[in-house]
């Protein structure tokens, strides 16, 4: 189920999804040690420190990754497909009536 995996990643940079289950947690965690390129740490501090995040998102498949992006606060400028907008408007307003 989609609830038992990641976001998603940007850049390589693997997004854990909240309630990520202890066995994917290692898992994803593990992945994550073995990977050369940046960190979650060195996304988050380019967006803070030099000018930002820029995302470039097409296909409706991450739509997942992007909400999680803007949920974390991660990017500071966005560029989606419609499909994906229509995802983003529908998860915020099913975030709002719940």
């Amino acid at each position: 189920a989609g609830g038992d995996r990641p976001a998603g990643n940007i850049g390589g940079i693997w997004l854990p999804r909240a309630g990520l289950s202890k066995d994917d947690s290692a898992l994803l965690e593990t992945i994550t040690a073995r990977w050369n390129g940046m960190a979650l740490q060195d996304l988050q501090a380019i967006n803070l420190r030099q000018g930002g995040v820029v995302c470039l998102a097409l296909e409706e498949s991450k739509s997942g990754v992007v909400l999680e992006l803007l949920r974390r606060r991660l990017v500071s400028r966005l560029f989606v497909s419609r499909a994906i907008a229509a995802s983003l408007r529908e998860a915020v307003a099913a975030a709002a009536a719940s």
